[in-house]
């Protein structure tokens, strides 16, 4: 054996090996994502569906996509459409994250566009139906050589060692695959998120004086987008060099492409499918905790005590989208508009109350059946000025004013009960759980957002600095 061969063999070798690392990373990180959306409930989020079809796309790169591409760079013999298929399919899942990553562009931009109509647009039918297009899209390109755009003619044999260059078509690799659908939906993405940070910052400069609340849901879209966004500039920056090596040695034929550099190349589009786990942990931080809550419940087995404070920052998020939702309607007013049926607060509360049953249950498990409202009375103040929960009445919803724009009045002599936010500087630089206790619609008629007896019962949206919640009143 040459020197050469030996120096072949042994690159060889640390490919596969590399490969194999990648494949094991790409399908453990991704399966804890799809684990994780499991746990977090994709209803929260529409964009987890999306996260979760990248997810699938970029565990069968580690399940099918490696294995194969093995298969295919070791020249081994086998029939001509046999190798076809092979070489088909690593088209396809490539493709697949493509239009994930076009469909998660899509719902970005369409969230911070029309916050309003966003649940009305995104419905989950509608993510089913998008999921589904973008499949069989990924399909439909990267099954197209079985259709006839390949190299086989008559001159070919039917059995052949199966190299990638041997059977595919490079007109379709460069012409239809690289320049039609990876290209153009790359630069199409890059201009969604280009659109989505101008509307992002324009809101926030617009609203950063007369509500609080919008600013914590743009700069809480702000920061998600900015995730998305960096997945995707991994995405480019893993898959530009291997279409540029095909779009070299298709143009230039007499180019001699190193095949070491084409390995790099190889490495490192499939790397990309273990990047993404890593970037969601280390960006969002929904996908973090819940990283180190499997952990330490499910892999080191530590019990785990009820955490209320993520009931409350999910309603602080909730309440964040309504006011952005109500400003976008009526950019620079004072009041927020009027919204005849609320149902998100009424899913919210049910949410509520599901999650203070379960709250309530593991705490006098915990303290061995004590009762929690006995409990509740004796340390109400100081619990309340750390905005926990407390459980001294029954959320209920009111009904609101019959017509009109929603009002939240007050001033800085008003009482508790009749505090409000019509204006940041008359409630005295009021912050998102500051005292809020009546609501009044133009109509002259009024509503509660609960009954607790004569005194306050804490909510959510209760604030650290003890400055009173929104929420029942008595």
């Amino acid at each position: 054996m040459t020197q050469s061969n030996l120096s072949k063999d042994t690159l060889y070798i640390v490919y596969i090996a590399i490969e194999a690392l990648i494949a094991v990373s790409a399908i453990l990180g991704n399966a804890l994502v799809i684990w994780v959306v499991k746990l977090i409930s994709a209803n929260q989020n529409t964009t987890f569906y999306f996260i979760v079809s990248l997810a699938l796309a970029d565990i069968a790169v580690g399940i099918l996509v490696i294995p194969l591409a093995i298969t295919v760079s070791s020249g081994i013999m086998m029939h001509f459409y046999a190798c076809l298929f092979v070489c088909s399919l690593l088209m396809v899942f490539s493709h697949a994250s493509i239009m994930s990553l076009m469909a998660i562009a899509v719902d970005r931009y369409l969230r911070v566009k029309f916050p309003t109509q966003y649940k009305i647009i995104v419905t989950r039918r509608r993510i089913w139906m998008a999921l589904g297009t973008c499949w069989f899209i990924s399909l439909l390109v990267g099954l197209v050589p079985m259709f006839g755009w390949n190299l086989r003619n008559s001159q070919n044999p039917s059995k052949l060692e199966c190299y990638y260059q041997k059977v595919m078509n490079m007109d379709y690799v460069v012409y239809f695959s690289f320049f039609s659908w990876i290209l153009v939906p790359l630069l199409i993405m890059c201009i969604l998120y280009a659109e989505v940070f101008h509307i992002i910052q324009t809101k926030l400069k617009q609203n950063a004086a007369p509500i609080k609340g919008t600013g914590i849901f743009y700069r809480r879209e702000f920061r998600t987008a900015k995730s998305l966004a960096l997945v995707l500039f991994l995405f480019i920056v893993c898959w530009l060099p291997l279409c540029i090596l095909n779009s070299i040695s298709h143009f230039c034929q007499t180019c001699g492409i190193p095949v070491e550099l084409l390995y790099v190349a190889i490495l490192l589009s499939h790397t990309n499918s273990a990047m993404n786990p890593i970037v969601y942990a280390l960006r969002i931080k929904k996908f973090r905790k819940t990283y180190i809550l499997i952990l330490k419940t499910y892999i080191l087995c530590m019990k785990q005590e009820p955490d209320c404070y993520d009931i409350l920052g999910d309603m602080r998020q909730l309440y964040g989208t309504y006011l952005a939702g109500c400003t976008q309607l009526q950019p620079g007013a004072p009041q927020l508009p009027f919204v005849a049926r609320p149902e998100w607060l009424v899913r919210a509360t049910g949410a509520v109350r599901r999650q203070q049953r379960r709250f309530c249950a593991a705490e006098r498990q915990r303290s061995g059946g004590k009762s929690l409202r006995r409990s509740e009375r004796r340390r109400g103040s100081r619990r309340r000025a750390e905005g926990s929960w407390s459980s001294g009445g029954r959320l209920r919803i009111a009904a609101a004013a019959a017509r009109g724009g929603l009002q939240l009045r007050g001033g800085e002599g008003a009482s508790r009960r009749q505090r409000s936010l019509e204006s940041p500087a008359a409630a005295g630089r009021l912050r998102l759980g500051g005292t809020v206790g009546l609501l009044r619609g133009r109509g002259g008629g009024s509503a509660g957002l609960g009954r607790g007896g004569a005194r306050r019962v804490g909510w959510p949206f209760c604030s650290r600095g003890g400055g009173g919640c929104l929420g029942p009143v008595g």
